[in-house]
């Protein structure tokens, strides 16, 4: 019981987080915002591709469709919340900007 609690308040500090960050940057908090940050605040040190960030919303059973994902990820990147690189031409890894999370 006391473990279910615990999970809960973790989860709501967690939504606050990403409520947070989406708000200080400008940014209105959507379904789509908070369900594809969620990825990036619980593992903060975690660098994906698009496709890789689709898979796991796959496995959360988290609906948000491959051109909304797309979306997001450059949105989230052009004001600063997640960072964008490129290993090549194509390929482009996002990872939380964590300069910007700690304001």
């Amino acid at each position: 019981m006391r473990l279910a609690k615990k999970e809960k308040k973790n989860q709501w500090s967690n939504n606050q987080a990403i409520t947070s960050t989406l708000r200080n940057a400008g940014l209105s908090v959507t379904h789509a915002r908070v369900t594809v940050l969620s990825i990036f605040i619980f593992d903060q040190d975690i660098r994906l591709t698009a496709c890789d960030a689709f898979k796991v919303l796959m496995k959360r059973q988290q609906t948000v469709s491959l051109s909304t994902l797309y979306y997001v990820l450059k949105n989230l990147a052009e004001v600063g919340v997640l960072r964008e690189s490129n290993t090549s031409d194509v390929i482009k890894h996002y990872s939380l900007n964590t300069a910007e999370t700690t304001n």
